[in-house]
Protein backbone atom coordinates (compact mmCIF):
# COMPACT_ATOMS: atom_id res chain seq x y z
CA UNK A 1 0.00 0.00 0.00
CA UNK A 2 1.15 3.74 -0.92
CA UNK A 3 2.09 5.82 2.02
CA UNK A 4 -1.10 8.43 2.61
CA UNK A 5 -0.58 11.85 1.55
CA UNK A 6 -0.18 15.23 3.86
CA UNK A 7 -3.53 16.80 4.19
CA UNK A 8 -3.33 20.11 2.01
CA UNK A 9 -4.61 23.77 3.48
CA UNK A 10 -8.36 24.25 3.02
CA UNK A 11 -9.05 26.29 0.24
CA UNK A 12 -10.46 29.89 -0.23
CA UNK A 13 -14.15 30.43 -0.07
CA UNK A 14 -16.01 30.24 -3.27
CA UNK A 15 -17.82 33.24 -4.39
CA UNK A 16 -21.30 33.90 -2.81
CA UNK A 17 -24.51 33.10 -4.09
CA UNK A 18 -26.93 35.47 -5.49
CA UNK A 19 -28.84 36.54 -2.69
CA UNK A 20 -32.89 35.89 -3.21
CA UNK A 21 -35.33 38.21 -4.36
CA UNK A 22 -36.77 39.98 -1.00
CA UNK A 23 -39.84 41.22 -2.63
CA UNK A 24 -41.00 36.98 -2.89
CA UNK A 25 -40.71 36.71 1.17
CA UNK A 26 -42.42 40.24 1.31
CA UNK A 27 -45.40 38.97 -1.08
CA UNK A 28 -45.58 35.31 0.99
CA UNK A 29 -46.74 37.25 3.76
CA UNK A 30 -49.23 39.64 2.27
CA UNK A 31 -53.01 39.26 3.27
CA UNK A 32 -56.39 41.08 2.25
CA UNK A 33 -58.01 42.79 4.72
CA UNK A 34 -60.54 41.22 7.20
CA UNK A 35 -62.61 43.47 9.74
CA UNK A 36 -62.36 41.98 13.16
CA UNK A 37 -64.52 44.47 15.24
CA UNK A 38 -67.98 45.85 13.94
CA UNK A 39 -71.22 47.61 15.53
CA UNK A 40 -74.66 45.05 14.84
CA UNK A 41 -76.21 45.02 11.46
CA UNK A 42 -78.78 47.19 12.56
CA UNK A 43 -78.99 49.62 15.63
CA UNK A 44 -82.26 51.03 16.93
CA UNK A 45 -81.76 54.19 18.26
CA UNK A 46 -83.26 57.45 20.05
CA UNK A 47 -82.94 60.79 19.02
CA UNK A 48 -80.16 62.88 21.39
CA UNK A 49 -78.33 59.94 22.54
CA UNK A 50 -74.73 59.75 22.03
CA UNK A 51 -73.48 56.53 19.71
CA UNK A 52 -69.90 54.91 18.65
CA UNK A 53 -69.55 53.10 15.83
CA UNK A 54 -65.75 51.01 16.11
CA UNK A 55 -64.62 49.23 13.38
CA UNK A 56 -61.26 47.08 13.38
CA UNK A 57 -59.40 45.26 10.58
CA UNK A 58 -56.03 43.29 10.13
CA UNK A 59 -54.64 42.73 6.78
CA UNK A 60 -51.03 42.99 5.46
CA UNK A 61 -49.91 45.84 4.65
CA UNK A 62 -52.14 47.29 7.47
CA UNK A 63 -55.06 48.53 6.33
CA UNK A 64 -56.71 51.86 5.76
CA UNK A 65 -60.08 52.04 7.86
CA UNK A 66 -62.91 54.21 6.58
CA UNK A 67 -66.60 55.01 6.74
CA UNK A 68 -69.40 55.89 3.51
CA UNK A 69 -72.89 56.80 4.51
CA UNK A 70 -75.20 55.72 2.04
CA UNK A 71 -72.41 55.02 -0.45
CA UNK A 72 -70.72 58.24 -0.31
CA UNK A 73 -67.58 59.23 1.91
CA UNK A 74 -67.95 60.32 5.31
CA UNK A 75 -65.55 63.25 6.39
CA UNK A 76 -65.81 64.87 9.49
CA UNK A 77 -64.81 65.60 13.13
CA UNK A 78 -66.96 62.71 14.47
CA UNK A 79 -64.02 60.19 12.77
CA UNK A 80 -61.42 59.01 15.23
CA UNK A 81 -59.06 57.09 13.71
CA UNK A 82 -57.17 54.50 15.80
CA UNK A 83 -53.64 53.88 14.80
CA UNK A 84 -53.05 50.34 13.92
CA UNK A 85 -56.59 49.40 15.26
CA UNK A 86 -59.21 51.31 12.56
CA UNK A 87 -61.52 53.91 12.99
CA UNK A 88 -64.67 55.10 15.46
CA UNK A 89 -67.29 57.09 14.09
CA UNK A 90 -68.76 59.19 17.16
CA UNK A 91 -72.11 61.00 17.62
CA UNK A 92 -72.63 63.03 20.40
CA UNK A 93 -76.66 63.62 20.78
CA UNK A 94 -77.30 61.91 17.52
CA UNK A 95 -80.30 63.77 15.07
CA UNK A 96 -83.08 62.42 13.18
CA UNK A 97 -81.03 63.03 9.53
CA UNK A 98 -77.97 60.50 10.74
CA UNK A 99 -80.61 57.84 9.71
CA UNK A 100 -78.77 55.44 6.74
CA UNK A 101 -76.51 53.02 5.81
CA UNK A 102 -73.08 52.98 7.16
CA UNK A 103 -70.30 50.77 5.69
CA UNK A 104 -67.17 50.72 7.29
CA UNK A 105 -64.30 49.61 5.02
CA UNK A 106 -61.06 48.44 4.62
CA UNK A 107 -58.45 48.93 2.59
CA UNK A 108 -54.65 47.92 1.68
CA UNK A 109 -52.42 47.45 -1.35
CA UNK A 110 -53.91 43.32 -1.72
CA UNK A 111 -57.88 44.10 -1.41
CA UNK A 112 -60.71 45.22 0.94
CA UNK A 113 -63.60 44.21 3.04
CA UNK A 114 -66.60 45.85 3.77
CA UNK A 115 -69.39 46.09 6.42
CA UNK A 116 -72.72 47.74 6.44
CA UNK A 117 -74.45 48.84 9.51
CA UNK A 118 -78.26 50.17 9.21
CA UNK A 119 -79.19 53.07 11.90
CA UNK A 120 -83.13 53.67 12.66
CA UNK A 121 -84.35 55.72 14.76
CA UNK A 122 -87.41 54.44 17.17
CA UNK A 123 -89.85 57.36 16.01
CA UNK A 124 -93.57 56.05 17.33
CA UNK A 125 -96.50 57.76 15.10
CA UNK A 126 -96.87 61.81 16.13
CA UNK A 127 -99.56 64.06 15.22
CA UNK A 128 -98.48 66.90 12.52
CA UNK A 129 -101.74 69.04 12.51
CA UNK A 130 -105.66 68.48 12.79
CA UNK A 131 -107.28 69.08 9.41
CA UNK A 132 -109.98 70.45 8.05
CA UNK A 133 -110.91 69.52 4.48
CA UNK A 134 -113.47 71.06 2.14
CA UNK A 135 -114.55 68.72 -0.49
CA UNK A 136 -117.38 69.37 -2.80
CA UNK A 137 -119.97 67.23 -3.77
CA UNK A 138 -119.83 64.25 -6.78
CA UNK A 139 -116.30 64.79 -6.88
CA UNK A 140 -113.67 63.01 -5.66
CA UNK A 141 -111.39 63.94 -2.78
CA UNK A 142 -107.90 62.10 -0.82
CA UNK A 143 -107.73 62.18 2.39
CA UNK A 144 -104.17 61.72 4.04
CA UNK A 145 -103.12 60.75 7.40
CA UNK A 146 -101.01 63.68 8.93
CA UNK A 147 -98.33 61.77 10.83
CA UNK A 148 -94.78 61.22 11.04
CA UNK A 149 -93.53 57.73 12.34
CA UNK A 150 -90.25 55.70 11.72
CA UNK A 151 -90.49 52.89 10.07
CA UNK A 152 -93.13 54.02 8.58
CA UNK A 153 -96.46 53.34 9.98
CA UNK A 154 -99.84 51.40 9.11
CA UNK A 155 -102.85 53.35 9.05
CA UNK A 156 -106.68 52.68 9.79
CA UNK A 157 -109.20 55.02 8.67
CA UNK A 158 -112.61 55.30 11.21
CA UNK A 159 -115.23 57.38 10.76
CA UNK A 160 -117.32 57.09 13.73
CA UNK A 161 -121.01 55.73 13.59
CA UNK A 162 -120.62 55.03 10.19
CA UNK A 163 -118.66 52.31 7.95
CA UNK A 164 -116.24 52.83 5.63
CA UNK A 165 -116.51 49.82 3.42
CA UNK A 166 -119.25 50.87 0.63
CA UNK A 167 -118.36 51.33 -2.65
CA UNK A 168 -117.70 55.04 -2.88
CA UNK A 169 -114.86 54.94 -0.48
CA UNK A 170 -111.47 52.79 -0.70
CA UNK A 171 -108.03 53.24 1.17
CA UNK A 172 -104.74 52.96 -0.88
CA UNK A 173 -101.24 53.41 0.42
CA UNK A 174 -102.57 54.75 4.04
CA UNK A 175 -104.93 57.46 1.66
CA UNK A 176 -108.81 57.37 2.20
CA UNK A 177 -110.38 58.11 -1.22
CA UNK A 178 -113.94 59.19 -1.27
CA UNK A 179 -114.67 59.04 -5.14
CA UNK A 180 -118.25 60.53 -4.95
CA UNK A 181 -118.65 63.02 -2.33
CA UNK A 182 -122.23 63.01 -0.81
CA UNK A 183 -123.52 64.87 2.16
CA UNK A 184 -123.51 61.85 3.76
CA UNK A 185 -119.35 62.39 3.82
CA UNK A 186 -119.22 65.08 5.67
CA UNK A 187 -118.05 65.00 9.73
CA UNK A 188 -115.17 63.75 11.33
CA UNK A 189 -112.87 61.01 10.32
CA UNK A 190 -109.90 59.22 12.47
CA UNK A 191 -106.89 57.47 11.43
CA UNK A 192 -104.68 55.65 13.47
CA UNK A 193 -100.98 55.57 12.76
CA UNK A 194 -99.24 52.77 14.31
CA UNK A 195 -95.55 51.24 14.09
CA UNK A 196 -93.57 49.14 16.25
CA UNK A 197 -92.86 51.95 18.62
CA UNK A 198 -96.11 53.00 19.76
CA UNK A 199 -99.90 54.28 17.70
CA UNK A 200 -101.21 57.11 17.87
CA UNK A 201 -105.00 58.77 16.40
CA UNK A 202 -105.48 62.15 14.69
CA UNK A 203 -108.73 63.47 13.63
CA UNK A 204 -109.54 65.16 10.03
CA UNK A 205 -112.79 67.25 9.91
CA UNK A 206 -114.37 66.83 5.93
CA UNK A 207 -117.11 69.87 5.04
CA UNK A 208 -119.41 69.10 2.30
CA UNK A 209 -119.87 71.86 -0.17
CA UNK A 210 -121.85 72.50 -3.57
CA UNK A 211 -119.61 73.19 -6.37
CA UNK A 212 -118.82 77.06 -6.49
CA UNK A 213 -119.95 78.02 -2.75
Amino acid sequence: MGNNGTKGDRGAPGPRGIKGDPGDIMKSKEAPPKITTHPPKIIFINEGVNLTLNCTAIGYPLPSVSWLKDDASLLGTQLFPERGKGTRLHFTKITYDRKGKYTCLARNSVGMASFDVKIIFKVPPKRLSLLETVAYKEYAVNLQCPVDSYPPAKVRWIKPGNTLSNGDVSVVNNTLNIRHVKEKHEGVYLCQAKNMFGSTFTALSVKVRNEGK
